[in-house]
């Protein structure tokens, strides 16, 4: 019996000799066997073997016909069963499709190069799916099955509405060229990208209208596949209210030209039944259009999502994202409810001669870890002053003003792990407290402070100025005066030159 010692290596030099048909009396389980390894942990050494040899075959953006052979060869090798090995590809492919979509777009944009290479690699991944779905002359049963499938799709033409859907979401997650493709190769796309066959959480679209929070602790192409969905499901609905807002004119105008029609029918002298009839059939038409679009666009209004609060939290995720610890998870708190729901009112009391009442809305908390082991921890807040007053006019009559005013203040803290950072030795936070002319920030904010306390260090931020950020439906280039993701950006470089700024000064105290 062979020793465990180093059985992994020897796996796969063994694994190796006999695909080059160097080692034709290969057994796996014969190897298990041979080193006493335990079965589970050797299927999961043999699966993780096969999905990095998937991956690797991707590199190229194409698996030829030799390469697909040589992978079937492979999960032969290591009793990997068709159906696992499918799984195995799927899986695989999909994260090399994530890895691929997060490099291109660590400029913020996907050029046209880039994007061409991701259409590439899911025309491969597309291409290996169908020839895994290929049944082989051993699965006899299986391959009626599928024939009788494949006629009954015939059968049955896609809706031209389950089309558009699928188009729409294809869209929302950043897949271009959709035209062209059919509807099994745009769900393949979208399932790639989204990732719900590797087990991801789809977005609970019913659960948040209800609420309008979103919660979510799971890794960052999840949470980013899950706001994309609900940007789509909030432009869906700005869609639906701009119908309901044509409903509601068109029903008005109709409306108030049946009744002109009517009072001029009704003041002249002569027969005007005609008038008379088309005024009343407009204002039968128009009336009832005006209530029921009115109704619906309230509706329709009271789930409308602010748009710059997703894309906020999207732009801030996929900015931090290059950074993060390999397989780590996110945490994020997004609350789009109105800024004066009752739970985010804190008091009530008077500025001057106006009645206020205070709101503080905590509307995103984001938390996760970077790969240098810095946890870090950020808060967007915005408060709200709603304030009102009666005034009597010189008329003598009584007239209500209200205005709000609101501020935004961003707090960003890291954790810091001493012993991946040893020049930071005890005191540093003092040092760290007296280094403000390191921190950067964008000219229409204002630091409010800079603190550190054992092994934390936060900074606060604020700003009077209303602000925005960059949203995938502008035109290429298109900035904002002032951008939000920008704010944290510099936000987070602000704190990391502090901690060099301290790293430094105490090299040179020694």
């Amino acid at each position: 019996m062979g020793t465990q010692t180093g059985w992994k290596q020897e796996l796969r030099k063994r694994v190796t000799a006999a695909l080059g048909d160097r080692n034709r009396s290969f057994q796996f389980t014969g190897f298990v066997e041979e080193f006493g390894v335990d079965r589970d942990t050797a299927d999961a050494v043999a699966e993780t073997l096969y999905s990095r040899t998937y991956v690797q075959s991707l590199d190229d953006r194409i698996i030829s016909s030799l390469e697909g052979k040589r992978l079937r060869r492979l999960a032969e090798l290591l009793e990997i069963s068709d159906q696992r090995r499918v799984a195995l590809s799927s899986l695989a492919g999909k994260e090399a499709y994530r890895a691929q979509h997060a490099e291109a777009m660590q400029d913020g944009t996907i050029s046209d190069a880039e994007r061409e290479q991701l259409q590439q690699l899911l025309g491969a991944l597309a291409t290996q799916a169908a020839d895994d779905e290929t049944p082989s002359e051993s699965e006899p049963a299986a391959e009626d099955v599928s024939q009788q499938s494949i006629v009954g799709a015939r059968k049955s033409k896609p809706s031209k509405g389950g089309r558009d859907e699928l188009v729409k979401q294809a869209l929302a997650l950043g897949i271009t060229g959709v035209k062209g493709k059919n509807m099994a190769v745009l769900r393949r796309e979208i399932d790639s990208v989204s990732g719900e066959e590797q087990g991801a959480v789809a977005f609970d679209e019913a659960g948040f209208q209800k609420t309008s929070v979103y919660k979510s602790n799971s890794s960052p192409a999840t949470v980013i596949a899950q706001l994309s969905s609900m940007r789509h499901m909030d432009k869906r609905i700005e869609k639906t209210r701009k119908r309901y807002l044509l409903l509601c004119l068109a029903g008005g105008v109709s409306a108030v030209l049946g009744v002109i029609l009517c009072f001029a029918a009704s003041s002249s002298s002569g027969s005007n039944g005609l008038f008379v009839a088309l005024g009343g059939l407009l204002l039968l038409a128009g009336l009832p259009a005006l209530i029921w679009g009115a109704i619906c666009l309230n509706s329709s209004s009271m789930r409308d999502v602010p748009d710059r609060r997703y894309e906020a939290a999207l732009g801030i995720l996929k900015l931090v994202s290059k950074d993060l610890e390999r397989d780590s998870l996110v945490n994020i708190h997004l609350d789009c409810r109105p800024h004066n729901h009752k739970s985010k009112k804190v008091r009530t009391g008077k500025v001057s001669y106006w009645n206020v009442k205070f709101h503080v809305d905590s509307w995103l908390v984001l938390r996760g870890s970077f790969a240098d082991g810095t946890k870090f921890s950020m808060m967007l807040i915005e408060k709200h002053q709603d304030r009102s007053r009666k005034k009597r006019s010189a008329s003598g009559k009584i007239k209500h003003k209200s205005k709000t005013k609101t501020s935004s203040e961003a707090i960003l803290r890291l954790k810091i792990k001493p012993k991946k950072n040893p020049e930071l030795v005890s005191g540093w936070q003092g040092k760290a407290k007296s280094k403000t002319a390191a921190v950067r920030l964008p000219e229409w904010t204002q630091r409010k402070s800079l603190d550190a306390q054992g092994d934390r260090i936060t900074l606060r931020s604020t700003t009077k100025s209303s602000w925005d950020v960059i949203k995938p439906s502008s035109k290429s280039g298109a900035k904002v005066q002032r951008d939000g993701v920008e704010w944290m950006a510099m936000m987070f470089l602000s704190l990391y030159g502090v901690l060099d700024a301290t790293r430094s000064n105490q090299k040179e105290s020694k």
